[in-house]
C-alpha cells in the first residue's frame, strides 16, 4: 500500500533523485491534489447530508463540482501538466469567490477568503514569475474587502451557509496550511537538498579531475601551452615556463614572449612547425607546433627549444644538411639518429676505416619506475650533453634506440 502511494505521489527513490523539473512539479501537484481530495471528500459528504435535510441541492452541486474539478486536475497531472496546474489555481480562486459571495456571514466569509492567499505560492511552484506577480496583484481585491470589512453584493440571492460551516472553514484552512502546502514544500526542499548534495559531489569530482589534469599537464615532458583563439596564454606547464624564461606566462600574450619571421601569419601559433625567437633573448630559438584545438576554441601548442640544433645547423651549413636537419636528429638528446649516423660514418670513412663503440645505459627501466619517465628523459638528455662535451671534435656520437648510443672515430 505504501509503495503504491509513493508511486502515485512520485516519491520513489528514482523520482526523488531525478533532476527533471516536470517530474518535480507533477509530484508536488499530486501531493496537493491528493491531500486536498481527502479533505474536500469529508466536507462534501458531511455538507451534502446537511444540505439534503434542508433540500439545499445547490450546495451539493457546488461542493461536488469542486471535488470533480480536483479529480480532473489529478487525472490531468500525468499527461496534461499545464492543464492540471492551471485548474488547481482556478479551483483556489473559485473556492475563495464562492465563500465571498455565497456565505451570508461576512465574518465567516473573511475567514474562508484567506484561502486565496495561498494562490501566489501555488503560482510560484508551478508557473513563472510573471504569473506569480499577476496573482499577487489579483489578491489585492480580497484584501480590500477584508481591510474595509465590507461584504460584496449577493448577486445570486442564495446562501451556502450551513450549521457546520465554521467547522468546514477552520478545517479547510488548518489542513491546507498545515498539510497540503507543507508536504508540497517539503517535496521541493527534498529535491533541492538532494540536487545540492549531488552537485556538491560532482563539483568535488570535477575539482579532483581538474587538479589531476593540471598535474598531468604540468608534469608533461614536453613544453606545452594552452592558448585562446586570440593568443592569450591560459596555461603554461613548468617545462614551457623554463623554455619561455617566464614564470608569469599565463598573464601574457604569446606575441609578448615569442617573435616569428612569418609576419604574414597573424595567428602563427595555429601553424605547424613555426620557428620563433624569444623576445627577451633572440639567441634562443623555439620550434612551435600546434597540436590540436580543444573545446571552447582553445589551442594546445607544443614548444621545443631548438637552440642547440640551430647551432648544429650553422656547423652543417656547408654540408647541405639544412633541409634534413629536423628529421636527422633525435629531439631528446639532439644527437644524430641512426640513419643520419650511418650517413655521417659513410661520409667520413670513404678513404679509411674507423673505430665504433656501442654504449648501453643500464638500470634505466628501474630508474624510470622509481622517478618517472620525465626524469628518465632528463637523465638521457644530460648524459648526451655531457658525452658530447667530453668527446673530441672528430668523434661522431649518435643515439641508436632507447638507451643505446654509438660513437665513431676515423682511424686516420
Amino acid at each position: 500500500m505504501l509503495s503504491r502511494i509513493k508511486q502515485l505521489l512520485l516519491l520513489t527513490e528514482t523520482d526523488l533523485n531525478s533532476s527533471s523539473v516536470t517530474l518535480l512539479q507533477q509530484s508536488v501537484l499530486r501531493i496537493i491534489l491528493s491531500s486536498g481530495l481527502l479533505l474536500v471528500l469529508g466536507i462534501v459528504l458531511h455538507s451534502s447530508w446537511q444540505a439534503y435535510q434542508i433540500n439545499a441541492w445547490y450546495i451539493i452541486t457546488i461542493t461536488s463540482a469542486f471535488y470533480i474539478a480536483l479529480l480532473l486536475a489529478l487525472y490531468c497531472s500525468s499527461r496534461l501538466l499545464s492543464v492540471s496546474k492551471t485548474l488547481l489555481l482556478v479551483i483556489i480562486f473559485g473556492a475563495g469567490l464562492c465563500m465571498l459571495f455565497f456565505i451570508d456571514n461576512f465574518e465567516l466569509s473573511k475567514l474562508g477568503l484567506l484561502f486565496v492567499y495561498t494562490a501566489p505560492l501555488i503560482a510560484l511552484l508551478f508557473f513563472n514569475a510573471r504569473v506569480t506577480l499577476a496573482v499577487m496583484l489579483l489578491n489585492f481585491i480580497p484584501y480590500l474587502f477584508l481591510l474595509y470589512s465590507k461584504a460584496p453584493i449577493n448577486l445570486f440571492n442564495f446562501s451556502i451557509t450551513l450549521p457546520a460551516t465554521p467547522v468546514y472553514l477552520h478545517s479547510l484552512l488548518f489542513l491546507f496550511f498545515n498539510l497540503c502546502i507543507p508536504l508540497a514544500v517539503m517535496r521541493v526542499f527534498s529535491t533541492l537538498k538532494r540536487n545540492a548534495l549531488t552537485l556538491g559531489q560532482q563539483n568535488q569530482l570535477i575539482s579532483q579531475s581538474n587538479q589531476l589534469y593540471q598535474d598531468i599537464f604540468n608534469q608533461r615532458s614536453k613544453a606545452s601551452l594552452l592558448l585562446t583563439a586570440n593568443g592569450d596564454i591560459v596555461k603554461a606547464n613548468n617545462k614551457a615556463r623554463q623554455v619561455l624564461r617566464s614564470i608569469t606566462a599565463e598573464q601574457r600574450h604569446i606575441t609578448d614572449l615569442l617573435h616569428t619571421t612569418a609576419s604574414t601569419q597573424a595567428a602563427f601559433w595555429q601553424g605547424h612547425d613555426i620557428e620563433c625567437m624569444l623576445i627577451a633573448d633572440p639567441n634562443i630559438h623555439v620550434l612551435l607546433n600546434h597540436m590540436c584545438t580543444i573545446e571552447q576554441q582553445h589551442h594546445l601548442v607544443q614548444l621545443d627549444d631548438i637552440t642547440p640544433l640551430k647551432q648544429l645547423h650553422q656547423k652543417l651549413a656547408n654540408n647541405h644538411q639544412k633541409e634534413d636537419l629536423w628529421r636527422n636528429y633525435d629531439d631528446l638528446t639532439n644527437l644524430p639518429n641512426p640513419s643520419f649516423f650511418l650517413q655521417l660514418v659513410k661520409q667520413h670513412s670513404a678513404d679509411s676505416g674507423g673505430l665504433m663503440v656501442i654504449i648501453r645505459l643500464c638500470h634505466i627501466k628501474a630508474f624510470n619506475q622509481q622517478h618517472g619517465y620525465h626524469t628518465g628523459d632528463e637523465l638521457l638528455a644530460a648524459f648526451a650533453s655531457q658525452l658530447k662535451a667530453a668527446l673530441p671534435e672528430d668523434v661522431i656520437a649518435a643515439r641508436l634506440r632507447g638507451v643505446k648510443f654509438a660513437l665513431w672515430r676515423p682511424l686516420s
